[in-house]
């Protein structure tokens, strides 16, 4: 896990970015005053680093890891939850789960 999380890290270039593990095997960014498509850019930068390492994973048909990234953006309003982020960004890594994993699919679902 230290391995991916300094793969994670290494793109990040403003001190107020934030990359932490997320249960057991996820990782959240949280990326203040960046766009969708900022968020985009920053994940398909780190999937290719991580891609790059080609990591052994023994139980995937694949045999190295492999990654989806979610992304969602938001402007925080009054009586707005966090978990409204989470779920968006949840429904994005299930279509890029759907898709084959290895990609990077941000919400609302880019098609």
């Amino acid at each position: 896990m230290q391995t991916i999380a300094n793969g994670l890290k290494g793109p990040l270039k403003r001190p107020q970015d934030l990359i932490a593990c997320y249960g057991g095997k996820e990782f959240a960014a949280i990326l203040p005053q960046t766009t969708v498509a900022g968020a985009r850019f920053l994940a398909a930068t780190c999937l290719a680093h991580i891609q790059s390492l080609d990591l052994p994973h023994s139980s995937s048909p694949l045999r190295v890891l492999a990654w989806s990234f979610k992304a969602a953006s938001l402007v925080p309003t009054v009586g707005q939850r966090v978990e409204n982020l989470v779920q968006m960004a949840d429904q994005a890594l299930y279509e890029a789960k759907a898709r084959g994993r290895n990609q990077v699919v941000t919400w609302p679902i880019d098609r």
